[in-house]
């Protein structure tokens, strides 16, 4: 707190956030615009030397689509939900979950268990959104940081790799360490490099869902609520599946269990959406609001005698 009161470092120029309201990050935008830019760099310079320039491009635009499969999965339930029971959310703010989010994630499991590899996922996601790190450093957004919480990570996993590939080599020689041990172990590395950003996004899921949940239930027609609720839920679905489920694609039961679990979470939406039709949408914490505007309108006539209508 003394930083932030600090008013030398009141500076245009930085980029600040805290972890979980555990440690707060501060530094210079000239600083994170080095980090940004070198660690999207290193992640795509390995991927084009390890795996090839039509690797690159090949994957980060099946990536692409499974970034996009979520949020559009998303988004025609809230356009479903729009012309069937607006703002049926409004007074219980855990029915959009149960109504958004499914679709979301039936339409993540789908597209993800149709990777050919773990690997293969991992990379075009992690390029992909290096892709966007780069863009978004180059234009001036100072929000990038929250893409490099999960370039970072895969980036260390991948140079881990190769170190470890030198390591596993000489292990083996030795006997000390099996190949599906040497497996096991970058395996659990992945997993662990994915919890500080998985728990980083599930913290902005529910700081941002806390902020516009009740500000979209009172902002009127024109934005269409639920279509800007689902979209959200949908963005930060991809965000936290785009590189974990990158695991499903190296499961040989995957694509069996997706073709059972994605109808049953569409099921649910389904059940939701239905009992919503009887739902109200407002309650005594969160009342309607109406505006009322009285309008009295005098007029005078050639006789200069006067009336008054309201």
């Amino acid at each position: 707190m003394q930083r932030l009161n600090g008013t030398e470092l009141n500076k245009d120029d930085d980029v600040f956030f805290d972890f979980l309201g555990v440690y707060l990050f501060w530094y210079s935008a000239d600083i994170a615009y080095f980090i940004n830019i070198g660690v999207a760099a290193l992640l795509l310079v390995w991927i084009f030397d390890k795996r090839g320039p039509l690797f690159l491009l090949r994957h980060v635009a099946n990536a692409a689509l499974r970034f996009v499969a979520p949020i559009l999965a998303s988004a025609l339930s809230g356009a479903f939900m729009w012309s069937w029971s607006p703002l049926s959310w409004y007074s219980d703010p855990q029915h959009a979950l149960v109504l958004f989010l499914p679709p979301s994630l039936a339409a993540a499991l789908v597209v993800h268990s149709m990777s050919s590899s773990v690997s293969s996922s991992a990379m075009g996601g992690a390029a992909f959104l290096s892709i966007v790190q780069v863009a978004m450093t180059l234009l001036g957004i100072r929000s990038a940081y929250v893409i490099m919480l999960w370039t970072l990570p895969v980036a260390v996993v991948v140079y881990s790799i190769d170190v470890g590939s030198i390591f596993s080599r000489r292990m083996s020689r030795i006997r000390f360490l099996s190949s599906s041990d040497v497996n096991l172990v970058f395996l659990l590395l992945f997993a662990a490099c994915c919890l500080a950003p998985v728990l980083y996004w599930f913290e902005v899921m529910r700081t941002v869902l806390a902020i516009f949940l009740p500000v979209m239930g009172r902002c009127g027609m024109i934005l269409k609520p639920d279509l800007f609720i689902s979209a959200i839920i949908g963005f930060f679905v991809s965000m936290l599946t785009l590189i974990p489920c990158s695991i499903l694609g190296g499961l040989r039961s995957s694509p069996r269990q997706t073709r059972l679990l994605a109808p049953l979470l569409l099921l649910v939406s389904a059940y939701h959406a239905v009992l919503s039709k009887s739902k109200s949408s407002y309650s005594l914490e969160r009342p309607k609001r109406l505006f009322v505007q009285h309008v009295e309108r005098r007029s005078l006539n050639k006789a200069s005698s006067s009336s008054s209508s309201s």
